[in-house]
């Protein structure tokens, strides 16, 4: 039965995540100055908002291809996770806590890559971190924590067996 709670309390850690992820992947504050702020798909100064297209030239955006994919990644496995950890509580021989663990654990990998690779391109004195970069942080580890708390249910599952 405490298996069972942990393996719920992992799930929504690992919901808490994917809506972080979700709402940093998809926001515009990523950046912010006094009068622009940037995402990674739109710029926005006080004349209005542009796009920041996929393959643009400029040496700014040059890696936003790749963070944009590592944030999707991130979003997909956790979004993975919680539906295969659904699926685990409901039918426990069909999917192992394990495979939920390795979800998770991914998806703090991708978040962890984004995020960091962000932060090493975005080296501006007149900008401040938003808040969207800030919860895509937050959700890398609450996604490891996620999955270590699933691998502890799958290491206890078996001891049980």
């Amino acid at each position: 039965m405490t298996m069972k709670v942990l393996a719920i309390c992992g799930l929504a850690v690992g919901f808490v995540s994917f809506v972080m992820g979700v709402v940093g992947l998809c926001t515009n504050n990523w950046r912010t100055g006094d009068t622009h702020s940037i995402g990674l798909w739109k710029r926005c100064e006080a004349s209005g908002c542009n796009d920041i297209q996929v393959g643009q030239k400029k040496q700014e955006y040059f890696a936003f291809e790749t963070i944009r994919g590592f944030g999707i990644l991130a979003v997909a496995m956790a979004f993975a996770g919680m539906v295969f950890g659904i699926v685990s509580l409901i039918k426990t021989k069909k999917i192992g806590p394990s495979v939920v663990a390795t979800f998770y654990m991914m998806g703090a990998l991708f978040s962890l890559i984004c995020a960091s690779v962000f932060t090493s391109l975005s080296h501006s004195v007149n900008t401040s971190w938003g808040y969207s970069f800030i919860l895509t942080w937050i959700a890398f580890p609450l996604s490891l924590i996620a999955g270590v708390m699933m691998i502890v249910v799958t290491f206890s599952t078996k001891d049980d067996e």
